[in-house]
């Protein structure tokens, strides 16, 4: 195992900076994953990390040493790529020997490490088929075994799961992250999707635009976004913005009046000034619509319209307008639960500490 660290990395081609300033830290045995929409410079970051590319600024340490100059076959990683880059041409036991053979490895060892890679991924008996032969699932098993034979210090992977259909990349992810587990390597996973990568791992480095925006562990991510594109990118958020009116340092809380004319007081890290833009956030899940008049100690209340209701299985979600525009509010598991018709005017009820306070970015 090996930490793997970019430091202010900067990758441009031609008049795209596909990276600017990367920096992060991968601890030792970590999965750690990129994501970010199509466009935002993960996969980039993943292959100055592999030497495919050198950045044109920044250093890339794995452990203490510098291998920024550093070629690909000597930094020790294995890779998995998009379409899995199998050779048509060779059975399933040359495709995953092709590494060591050309490591000049002896045949009896080659033979070993590939029954072992064959048994911990069940591949056993597939060896002599060709992977036109296999399904995505098989190949894409076979491309990981590739990468894993070498014994590499650090695993790559470039959207592994994105040719799966949607139940056998659900299959194969709980698989993966179970093999990552017990074979304890650094792993970098790239991917867009994010239920994939709250779910498979230990920390995730959201990117836009070239940068990161914010590193935390999944439930970080989700609960405390430190800024409007990672709170809109990552599950569903309502949105509003408004102006700070108080602090309260001692409670973490801040007073914002919203674009509406409602105060609402949420929390907040961020020791904002009087009058400074934000956007309070919070989670269609977190609020409450009930009829009537309400009281609630420790909420925010606001009086608000149904607009649409939308029934999802496992979520009922009504649509609500209010001053500052058309926001969401989840029922969970609402077998049996009373449905208020469209049109009905409720409250809207979410906790102080439920809401949170972040800035507006400038750019």
């Amino acid at each position: 195992m090996v930490s793997v660290a970019l430091k202010e990395v900067t990758k441009t081609f031609g008049d795209v900076q596909a990276c600017r300033d990367v920096s992060f830290e991968v601890r030792e045995g970590e999965l750690f994953t990129l994501l970010g929409p199509s466009g935002c410079g993960k996969t980039t970051a993943l292959r100055v990390i592999a030497g495919f590319y050198y950045p044109d600024q920044g250093a890339v340490y794995f452990g203490d040493k510098d291998v920024t100059k550093t070629s690909p076959d000597k930094r020790n990683t294995g890779m998995v790529f998009q379409n899995y880059a199998l050779w048509p041409h060779m059975t399933i036991y040359e495709n995953i020997a092709y590494g060591l053979k050309i490591r000049k490895l002896r045949k009896d060892e080659i033979a070993q490490r590939i029954s072992h890679v064959v048994d911990l991924l069940e591949l056993k008996g597939l060896e002599k088929r060709t992977p036109l032969q296999l399904s995505g699932g098989q190949q894409q098993r076979v491309a990981l075994a590739r990468a894993l034979v070498i014994e590499p210090s650090v695993l790559l992977l470039d959207e592994p799961l994105s040719n799966l259909d949607a139940k056998l990349r659900v299959k194969t992810r709980v698989e993966l992250t179970r093999l990552q587990r017990r074979l304890g390597i650094t792993t970098i996973y790239v991917t867009h999707d994010q239920e994939e990568a709250l779910c498979i791992s230990n920390r995730v480095a959201i990117m836009k635009g070239g940068q990161i925006q914010q590193i935390g562990s999944p439930r970080d991510i989700y609960e405390k976004p430190a800024a409007p594109f990672v709170a809109d990118f990552i599950g569903v958020a309502n949105l509003i913005s408004g102006r700070v009116k108080a602090l309260v340092p001692q409670a973490g809380r801040v007073t914002v009046e919203l674009a509406g004319g409602h105060e609402v007081s949420c929390a907040s890290d961020i020791p904002f000034p009087e009058h400074a833009k934000v956007f309070v956030v919070f989670r269609p899940e977190e609020s409450r619509v009930l009829e009537g008049n309400v009281e609630a100690k420790d909420r925010n209340v606001i009086s608000v319209k149904i607009s649409i209701l939308t029934y999802l299985g496992d979520i009922l979600r009504y649509e609500i307008e209010t001053g500052e525009g058309t926001l969401k509010a989840d029922v969970q598991n609402p077998v049996g639960v009373h449905v208020l018709p469209e049109g009905t005017v409720v409250t809207l009820t979410v906790a102080y500490d439920d809401c949170r306070a972040i800035p507006i970015s400038e750019d």
